[in-house]
């Protein structure tokens, strides 16, 4: 009697996840094309650099431009980033600290740009967690701290748990 009970009770359980996964309609964030612009430009704070995208395609989402106004930045060494900006539309400015200490041991310096879940910023919904979405910016500078090469992923997305 247990096992007639059982069988109709998985079947519902799963087609409840079933049916709770498929229900995300969020866009994925419109972040293409991504470049670092320029070189690194210094000030008295320690040096920065600036990150443009392209624009969506015409038709597709686009977030209102605070969805891009303070990514959380990760680093390693965390210390060495300051803050991110909105420069102006598609145009990101990266702070970092002083960069002195750190380029006596290495020349190459990697960071993340994590950016909002979309379903806070459009008429959409999925089940579980936030999700993640972000950039990978490497830095590859040389022996003075000048910028030699520079590489921005394109986006990418972490779902959040259900």
């Amino acid at each position: 009697m247990r096992s007639l009970l059982l069988v109709p009770l998985l079947a519902i359980a799963c087609a409840t996840q079933s049916e709770s996964t498929s229900a995300d309609n969020c866009p994925m964030s419109p972040f293409t094309n991504g470049a670092v612009v320029g070189s690194l430009t210094e000030s008295s704070a320690g040096p920065s650099f600036l990150v443009k995208w392209q624009p969506p395609p015409a038709g597709a989402w686009e977030p209102p431009m605070n969805y891009y106004e303070a990514p959380r930045l990760v680093a390693s060494p965390a210390s060495l980033v300051r803050g991110a900006r909105l420069e102006a539309p598609y145009a990101l400015r990266v702070e970092l600290a002083p960069l002195g200490s750190y380029l006596a041991t290495s020349k190459r310096l990697s960071l993340s740009l994590e950016f909002p879940d979309t379903r806070s910023y459009a008429a959409c919904q999925h089940p579980g967690m936030r999700d993640r979405y972000f950039v990978e910016v490497v830095l590859e500078l040389d022996a003075s701290g000048a910028l030699a090469k520079s590489s921005v992923s394109p986006m990418k997305v972490d779902l959040g748990s259900i």
